[in-house]
């Protein structure tokens, strides 16, 4: 049994700022990926939404978003690599084994293969050629219970370092995200599905369909798979 998680919550003023194609994060697309999965994914699954704004949810169960980090971006996340952080409530909803997927995603087909991984911590590798040192995207992470605490300690117990140090490898160009980054740097040792798994990336694609072997679809960065003006091809599995 797997627990994915939809994460949702308002957009922060402060710290790192995630670029994106719209203003906030909706139910309506929390509802759309739950549709997705449960149409592609046949290994035994549940799905939670972790959120702080749960009205018009109702494809899944939610539970409170825990606080928001002062540093932005997704560092919020970190925490789910040291499940005995978590608020009581939602370390015993996930389970043994858990992981997260992006809203603005796009299932197009069987994607057992992907969440049926069973390694400790397994990363969405990056496909871009720039930034040879980033080698995660963080829009899919699967992870066992407490598989790699350091990764949020290493974050909590000098935030305001940490997200500094961040922010310097962001303005150099030598690393770009939140979590993705910190990721890399305590774990560069997780396993990765990637390409040769059928994920793809929407903005490596330019507009056009994913080919047949594609099985998930990500848009990160200023893009959303609900822009069907950008990406009419989406219509299909945006349901």
């Amino acid at each position: 049994m797997i627990t994915l998680l939809a994460m949702k919550w308002r957009r922060q003023s402060v710290g790192h700022q995630l670029p994106s194609a719209i203003e906030e994060y909706t139910a309506d697309h929390v509802n759309h990926w739950c549709r997705m999965l449960r149409a592609n994914l046949t290994i035994p699954h549940r799905l939670i939404c972790i959120t702080d704004d749960p009205n018009g949810v109702h494809e899944c169960p939610t539970l409170p978003m825990w606080g928001l980090e002062d540093a932005g971006g997704c560092f919020h996340r970190l925490r789910l690599f040291d499940t005995d952080s978590l608020p009581a409530e939602v370390s015993a909803a996930i389970g043994d084994r858990f992981g997260w997927l992006d809203l603005d995603c796009v299932v197009t087909g069987n994607v057992d293969h992907i969440f049926g991984r069973t390694e400790p911590v397994v990363m969405n590798a990056r496909q871009h050629a720039s930034k040879p040192a980033q080698l995660f995207n963080g829009a899919l992470c699967l992870l066992g219970r407490n598989a790699a605490p350091e990764v949020w300690r290493s974050y909590a117990t000098a935030r305001r370092e940490a997200a500094a140090y961040a922010a310097r490898l962001n303005e150099a160009g030598y690393m770009v995200g939140s979590d993705q980054l910190w990721i890399a740097l305590m774990a560069p040792w997780a396993a990765t599905v990637g390409y040769q798994d059928g994920i793809r990336e929407a903005g490596l694609l330019k507009r056009k369909p994913p080919d047949k072997n594609a099985r998930l679809v990500l848009f990160s960065g200023v893009r959303d798979p609900s822009n069907f003006s950008r990406f009419e091809w989406a219509r299909e599995y945006w349901k």
